[in-house]
């Protein structure tokens, strides 16, 4: 079973930007969420090639 980890910072920032997103209108930031769990979900369960490495992404808000 695949385990997916998610950097306290990475989760901050996230929760951040969905109170940002919220703010500029109502429910946004809910929709954010839930493309933030689609694409962990796709992570969690698309079978990726064997490499070795890790995969990173930085998402930002408003920049």
């Amino acid at each position: 079973m695949r385990v997916l980890r998610i950097h306290a910072a990475a989760a901050e920032e996230a929760a951040e930007a969905a109170a940002w997103y919220e703010k500029e209108r109502p429910g946004l930031g809910a929709d954010f969420e839930h493309a933030i769990d689609a694409a962990l979900d796709i992570l969690l369960h698309t079978e990726w090639p064997s490499t070795g490495t890790r995969l990173f992404r930085r998402w930002r808000h408003g920049g």
